[in-house]
């Protein structure tokens, strides 16, 4: 199912396993000022295109509150 919330809604609450084993979900993000989820996929040359530049975007923003969660539905052994 796909849908978009509007702007300023709250975010539904998820509980994801992570490649490091552990499971998250939306309140371990409480902290954040910001949160900015994206969706990243092993072999889309888009998001290849573009993971040096979410990280350096990411650690540019850490330390003002800035979260991010990539989400990927591919295998983690992949």
């Amino acid at each position: 199912m796909s849908y978009t919330l509007p702007l300023g809604a709250q975010a539904p609450d998820f509980n994801l396993l992570a490649t490091d084993g552990r499971h998250y979900s939306l309140k371990d993000c409480s902290d954040a000022k910001f949160l900015v989820i994206f969706f990243t996929c092993n072999h889309c040359p888009y998001v290849i295109g573009s993971d040096e530049v979410t990280r350096v975007t990411a650690n540019k923003f850490k330390d003002q509150g800035v979260v991010f969660v990539g989400i990927n539905s591919n295998s983690a052994n992949t």
